[in-house]
């Protein structure tokens, strides 16, 4: 387990490569605030990872919100004591900067 006792934030944790990223990391074994808007898509993503050897919290708000950011940094220290890594994964669409998951998404375009 490389990533053993270590503490990571990842945002955009509720699908895709923000989802996938916290199963991995948890897998090998890091302690891992996944942080997403939607709550019970988040509380689905722990139970998920429940049997994984790291442990996953999870912390729901809008990271386009700075008090959303300070807080999932503060939730983090207070759980798990410190902070190692952010892996800030959230994607817009470039033309209306809607959170799509793609470049260009078909719905706005």
């Amino acid at each position: 387990m490389r990533l053993d006792g270590k503490v990571v934030i990842v945002t955009g944790a509720s699908a895709g490569m923000g989802r996938e990223m916290v199963c991995r990391f948890a897998q090998e074994g890091a302690k891992v605030v996944a942080v997403a808007r939607r709550a019970e898509v988040l509380e689905e993503l722990k139970e998920e990872c429940s049997d994984l050897p790291g442990a996953v919290e999870i912390y729901a708000g809008d990271c386009s919100k700075k008090e959303v950011c300070e807080g999932m940094v503060k939730f983090a220290a207070e759980t798990f004591g410190k902070l190692d890594v952010l892996e800030h994964y959230l994607h817009r669409c470039t033309a209306c900067q809607c959170r799509c998951g793609v470049l260009l998404c078909q719905s706005c375009h």
